[in-house]
């Protein structure tokens, strides 16, 4: 143990009393004014930290619920004007739109030479007829549509009272999807009837009036139109060719603009995306709130858990407990010994408030075990 150095060393004031003054040494007053040299970046660094200081602003608590419900707000009903927008985007419209058809033919007669339109031509001479349908729509807006279009020739013959006794038909041009997105469509499509055969096939069977309809087709969503057409007779040793065809100017309908395309998309995904951040600021504002409006600590929030969890083998000493000091007192380190304690003794666990920040457990026993939890434990 006189090997071990003494942290202090006493003096006793009768020695105190031999102690010599030293005279060199100068005792100066207390200056006026002190001059500390600092290096300048230490001093730029101060100054950052203080001006830090100063234009930190304080955020409440109360300020943070708000701030989050206006972000809330804002990106809620963002997300409604998006959902609006491709809701109305989607929805059926009204489009003024101006179509018209025209057609032209060619009538080429067996000697390989083709005569010019709108003239009387005599049946014996033609061979084939080659017919050219045009059809354009203008809308007035961009839209989504969805049409089909087919060529149809159709061989009738007539009674003497103009009833229908005989109708064949063959579609020249199969269907062809021309469905697309944008605010126009044209058509144009040349077919070739084969005349001299037609005429053949009705010479001998009916004597009476026979024509060949030659029809472009449209194939819309709701119903299927005959848009352009010409009717060639076949019965007829001279005849003139009639035609039909559609104009419709400034004319109005119903349909669906721009079903789905890329802005819906666009669109519906930004307003998920919102709804999907709105509803994790809520949960996690609401988190914040109950954390906050919670007084107890965790400390007290423990305790509770424990009475409240093992309240079979608790007894609550309110005015405290007073251990027998004859008996040996042994101090366990967590909650859980004890409950080994009490399994092995099947005593009861008695709680002992000590104050707001202490308590203890303890089982009396032929000893004495106890824990003891403070609120320094949980923080």
């Amino acid at each position: 143990m006189n090997e071990k150095k003494e942290k202090f060393h006493f003096v006793y004031s009768e020695e105190m009393k031999e102690v010599e003054t030293n005279n060199e040494i100068e005792v100066v007053s207390s200056p006026k004014e002190v001059k500390v040299d600092i290096p300048k970046e230490e001093t730029d660094e101060i100054s950052v930290d203080e001006d830090k200081k100063k234009s930190k602003l304080y955020y409440s608590f109360e300020a943070r619920i708000i701030t989050r419900i206006f972000i809330v707000f804002t990106l809620f009903v963002t997300a409604c004007i998006l959902i609006h927008s491709v809701i109305n985007h989607t929805v059926e419209s009204k489009v003024v739109y101006n179509e018209s058809s025209k057609n032209s033919y060619e009538v080429c007669l067996k000697n390989n030479t083709c005569q010019e339109e709108n003239i009387t031509y005599n049946s014996n001479d033609i061979n084939i007829i080659k017919v050219a349908f045009d059809y354009d729509n203008k809308y007035s807006k961009k839209i989504k549509y969805g049409l089909a279009y087919y060529v149809l020739v159709e061989v009738k013959a007539y009674d003497k009272n103009g009833d229908v006794i005989y109708n064949k038909d063959k579609k020249l041009v199969d269907d062809i999807d021309i469905s697309n997105t944008g605010d126009a469509v044209n058509i144009h499509e040349r077919v070739t009837v084969d005349y001299s055969r037609y005429m053949l096939d009705l010479a001998n069977t009916y004597s009476n009036k026979a024509e060949c309809i030659v029809s472009l087709y449209l194939r819309e969503p709701n119903e299927i139109r005959k848009v352009s057409s010409v009717k060639i007779p076949l019965k007829e040793n001279n005849f003139e060719i009639q035609r039909f065809n559609t104009s419709n100017i400034n004319k109005e309908t119903t349909i669906n603009v721009n079903l789905w395309d890329n802005y819906s998309i666009i669109c519906s995904t930004i307003s998920a995306i919102l709804i999907l951040i709105t509803l994790i600021i809520i949960y996690r504002t609401t988190r914040l709130v109950l954390k906050v409006t919670n007084s107890k600590s965790v400390y007290e929030q423990e305790v509770d858990d424990i009475l409240k969890e093992y309240d079979n083998i608790i007894v609550v000493a309110k005015d405290g407990y007073e251990v027998d000091n004859t008996k040996e007192v042994i101090k366990l380190e967590v909650f859980e010994d004890l409950l080994k304690v009490q399994s092995e003794t099947q005593k009861p666990i008695i709680y002992s408030k000590i104050n707001d920040i202490k308590c203890e457990f303890l089982i009396d026993d032929d000893k004495v075990y106890k824990v003891v939890i403070k609120e320094s434990d949980y923080e």
